[in-house]
């Protein structure tokens, strides 16, 4: 008996050792966790007052008959010409309308280039990461001038431009970066900006006072700032092809959902394309030309947002089913189309006012098809090329060098390039850094 219990002592002292270095890790443990709560808690009660600023838009009323109303000839003719670019001219009325970027000379004809760029996912942290996305923008315009041997005459940036709760700092890291090119930027805003310490409008005004940027604020009772569009003109004034920028709304903290474009946004599209109609056809009734019953003139577009919509799966998906129609013109669909589950009637408006074609999104990290939509197609299953109205749907790839921090992630890398033909018509193809090189994009 007595040499059982003298050899399990050292076993109940090894035991207790154990025991000790279990408490002691749990210890540990509840310290670390206790300190990573405080932390978010801390980090939660500072946003809880926002860096904000007074809006500059103007008060928008699609109605012609309140005196409200917004005019559009009078936003139209109230501009100024860009404090660096001569070539550029801005609305001072507060409007949306940035008017003549480009009225130099085309030189070889080759058109307009332009650069878009998505899901940068700026952190603010001083941590280093967002370096990473800095390197990556710069890799990019480096490969865009091997390419076309020229910079980019204007660069678009299609949202998810910051994803931090101190998106106050990313902000001010991502104007620093894109002043620095010496370049005109257009930013629009995803549904990861504004979930910080700075909301939409304080992001809004410091892209208002960068120095090279031609963001508008446009209207300022719509849900969020940043719809505005731009006129791209020939060398002898005549507006060939306009750029409407959408932005998306923030969605909440570690909610992933896709806020839907408000009616708001959807009222101001149509007025902005009625608008320019107008302007193109001055003696004539906008809808005698939408309905055929005397020849006008439609100035030709494309539609640039940040969350997808839900026919980009539809086009895809009846694509793929019907390959002979060659529908798709290239890139990957690496995950599924992650669209609002409202559909707000945006699509099939760009079908009634028969102006923007094209359409392009960012969001989808690991998507860069483009497929060609045609109205009614995915229902009836009927096909005549070149007799039905259809619309160009595209993928911008992400360029984030954040991945796998806050929303940052994607196994491709890149952006694309559209090329404005002095025709209006535009052609596209995608620009990769990372994740192989899809088709070329006509």
């Amino acid at each position: 008996m007595t040499q059982v219990l003298t050899s399990t002592g050292p076993w109940i002292k090894s035991l207790g050792i154990t025991l000790t270095i279990i408490k002691r890790l749990v210890q540990v443990l509840l310290c670390v966790i206790l300190i990573f709560a405080i932390a978010i808690g801390g980090i939660f009660i500072y946003i809880l007052f926002p860096l904000t600023a007074t809006p500059t838009g103007f008060y928008f009323n699609p109605d012609p008959n309140s005196p409200y109303h917004s005019d559009f000839n009078d936003l139209f003719q109230d501009r100024v010409t860009h404090n660096q670019f001569p070539h550029i001219s801005m609305s001072t009325s507060g409007s949306h309308i940035t008017l003549s970027p480009f009225e130099y000379d085309y030189g070889n004809g080759d058109g307009i280039n332009i650069l878009v760029m998505t899901d940068f996912h700026f952190m603010g942290i001083p941590l280093g990461v967002d370096s990473r996305t800095d390197r990556a923008i710069r890799r990019m315009i480096a490969e865009f001038y091997y390419i076309n041997n020229a910079m980019p005459d204007l660069i678009l940036i299609l949202g998810d431009n910051t994803a931090s709760p101190l998106n106050h700092r990313a902000v001010r890291r991502l104007i620093r970066t894109m002043d620095s090119l010496n370049i005109p930027w257009a930013p629009l805003f995803g549904n990861h900006d504004g979930r910080g310490k700075a909301d939409a409008n304080y992001q809004a005004r410091a892209f208002e006072q960068s120095r090279n940027s031609i963001f508008r604020w446009g209207p300022n009772n719509i849900g969020v700032p940043g719809n505005y569009f731009i006129n791209i003109q020939s060398p002898t004034g005549d507006t060939i092809h306009t750029l409407y920028m959408l932005s998306n709304r923030p969605s909440p903290w570690f909610i992933e959902t896709y806020p839907p474009l408000t009616t708001g946004q959807i009222d101001w599209y149509e007025w902005a394309v009625r608008g320019m109609i107008q302007q193109e056809n001055p003696s004539l009734d906008i809808d005698d030309i939408l309905n055929a019953v005397v020849p006008g003139t439609i100035p030709l577009s494309s539609v640039f947002t940040h969350v997808p919509m839900p026919q980009f799966e539809d086009a895809f998906q009846f694509a793929i089913a019907n390959p002979h129609l060659n529908l798709l013109y290239g890139g990957a669909r690496g995950e599924p189309v992650h669209s609002s589950d409202t559909d707000m009637g945006l699509v099939e408006l760009m079908f009634q006012l028969q102006s923007s074609h094209y359409m392009f999104a960012g969001h989808d990290h690991n998507s860069s098809f483009s497929v060609r939509y045609h109205r009614g197609l995915c229902q009836s299953w009927t096909y005549i090329p070149y007799a039905t109205p259809s619309i160009r749907f595209s993928y911008v790839p992400a360029l984030s060098g954040n991945v796998a921090m806050l929303g940052a992630y994607g196994n491709i890398l890149g952006g694309m390039q559209i090329t404005i033909l002095p025709n209006g018509q535009i052609t596209q193809r995608h620009i990769m850094l990372r994740g192989g090189y899809p088709p070329v994009l006509a």
